[in-house]
């Protein structure tokens, strides 16, 4: 996808990537102007056959909205006024392009952000 940890995009960026076929760059902002989400963890994935859709929503929820998400933000998943999403390797990456990562961003309610949410504790 193009991404680490602590970048920063809008929302229309990432719709954009994942609308483009054969596009995996999101177009990344920097993260003290504005923004929507920030990247807080990415979990490479072992090589081998596709381990299937339900397997790695599994995956993305156990890692985004578990222990990655509250040492991140400083509360657990629950009890955070913090959203999570997650990107997930599709099984035509996984095969064509060797696609293995599992992206894991956050996102405030009130909507555009500025700055970090690490440590934010809410």
């Amino acid at each position: 996808m193009g991404v680490t940890v602590g970048d920063c995009f809008d929302e229309i960026a990432i719709r954009d990537a994942l609308a483009s076929e054969g596009t995996s760059e999101v177009e990344l902002v920097d993260c003290s102007e504005p923004h929507d989400f920030e990247v807080f963890h990415i979990e490479e994935l072992a090589k081998g056959d596709f381990p299937g859709e339900i397997a790695l929503a599994e995956v993305a929820r156990n890692n985004c909205e578990g222990e990655y998400f509250e040492n991140f933000i400083g509360v657990e998943y629950l009890s955070s006024e913090i959203y999570s999403w997650s990107i997930v390797p599709q099984s035509a990456d996984w095969e064509e392009s060797g696609s293995r990562e599992i992206v894991c961003y956050i996102g405030a309610p009130e909507g555009a952000l500025s700055g970090t949410l690490e440590g934010i504790n809410r």
